[in-house]
């Protein structure tokens, strides 16, 4: 990351994409992963699908802007959300992840 930070100009690393699913991360997405920087959304929502899918029907993680639509217009801005989504178990407790993307 060091690297890529010093070298802007650089059309290779550009260019670089992680792909998974409906996600694609650039380099600069990846670079907040190094160093103390904040997450992205990009790198948050991909790592809950990949969470998902190493451990299905055990967790569901809503997209990093489920909290901020719930805070902001109740269950009804998020109801549709819910529809198909069924919480798996933790120590028999039901189990659902969200991330938080608060300002």
């Amino acid at each position: 990351m060091q690297s890529y930070q010093r070298l802007p100009g650089n059309a290779l690393l550009r260019g670089f994409r992680v792909s998974y699913k409906r996600h694609v991360l650039t380099m600069d997405d990846l670079q907040t992963l190094y160093g103390p920087n904040w997450l992205n959304d990009q790198v948050m929502n991909m790592y809950g699908d990949l969470v998902m899918d190493a451990v299905p029907d055990k967790v569901h993680f809503f997209n990093s802007f489920f909290y901020d639509k719930l805070r902001t217009r109740g269950y009804e801005g998020v109801q549709r959300w819910t529809k198909n989504v069924s919480a798996g178990t933790w120590g028999g407790q039901p189990s659902v992840g969200t991330r938080v993307n608060s300002t």
